[in-house]
C-alpha cells in the first residue's frame, strides 16, 4: 500500500482488523511509472516492485501505540491553542493601556487571574485589584497599581470574558486528556506492547511525565511528536 498523506490509514485499519498482512510503501522510494500516470498502471508497478522485494516497508506503529499518538498530539494542539488564547488575551490587555504582563510573569498565574476577575467583575479600585496578589507577588504591590490602570471598555470586557472561557475550556481538554493518556499507560504497563519492548514493573511507581519520557525515548523506537 503505498503511502499518500492520510488516505490510506482507514484501508489499513479495516485490513489490520481482518488479520491481512500489509507493507507501507514511501512513494518517494518508487519510480514514477513512464508516460501517462493512471492508478491502474501505478497500481502494477507497486505490484511488479513488491514482487521483486524492491519495496522497502515503512515503520507502521503498533495500534496501541497508534491511539496513544493521537492522544499526545490533540493535547499538544490543545496547548498550543491555549497559548493562542492567552496572546489574545494578552493584546487586549495592550489594547487597554493595561500592562499586567509587565509586572507578572504569567498573566494565567494565581494572582493575575485574581486580579483580572475582579476587573472584568467591575472592580477599578488598582490599589484593591493589587491588594489580591498573592505569595511571591506582594513586594510588587506598588507596581501592580500603577500597572493596573488603564482604559478598559465594555466591548474589552465581553471580549475578554470570552477569551477566558475559551482558556478554561482548553485546560479542561487538556486534563481530560491527560487523564486518558495516564489510564492507558497504567492499563498496559507490563505488557509487551510496543515493539516488543515490556515496561519495567518500576515504571508504576514514577509520575506520568516520567512514564512518558521513557514510553516516547528514542532508545525504545517510540518517537512520536507529543
Amino acid at each position: 500500500m503505498e503511502a499518500t498523506g492520510s488516505y490510506w490509514r482507514p484501508v489499513w485499519n479495516l485490513l489490520e482488523m481482518e488479520g491481512f498482512e500489509q507493507t507501507l510503501a514511501n512513494p518517494q522510494h518508487m519510480k514514477a511509472v513512464p508516460g501517462r500516470k493512471t492508478d491502474k498502471k501505478d497500481a502494477r508497478w507497486s505490484a511488479d516492485l513488491f514482487q521483486h522485494g524492491l519495496i522497502a516497508p515503512s515503520f507502521v506503529p503498533t495500534q496501541q501505540m497508534r491511539h496513544l499518538r493521537d492522544l499526545t498530539r490533540t493535547r499538544t494542539k490543545s496547548m498550543q491553542d491555549h497559548t493562542r488564547v492567552v496572546n489574545r488575551i494578552e493584546a487586549v490587555l495592550e489594547d487597554t493601556n493595561i500592562k499586567l504582563s509587565s509586572v507578572v510573569s504569567d498573566i494565567m498565574g494565581v494572582s493575575a487571574q485574581a486580579m483580572l476577575q475582579a476587573l472584568l467583575n467591575g472592580e477599578r479600585n488598582t490599589a484593591k485589584l493589587a491588594e489580591l496578589a498573592q505569595g511571591r507577588m506582594r513586594p510588587k504591590v506598588p507596581q501592580l497599581k500603577e500597572a493596573l490602570e488603564g482604559n478598559l471598555q465594555p466591548h474589552h470586557e465581553f471580549v475578554l470574558k470570552r477569551l477566558f472561557m475559551q482558556s478554561r475550556f482548553l485546560q479542561q481538554q487538556q486534563r481530560a486528556l491527560s487523564r486518558e493518556i495516564e489510564h492507558r499507560l497504567d492499563d498496559e504497563m507490563g505488557k509487551p506492547l510496543f515493539c516488543g519492548i515490556p515496561f519495567p514493573a518500576w515504571m508504576k511507581t514514577l509520575p506520568l511525565p516520567w512514564r512518558r519520557r521513557w514510553v516516547f525515548a528514542p532508545s525504545n523506537l517510540l518517537t512520536a511528536r507529543i
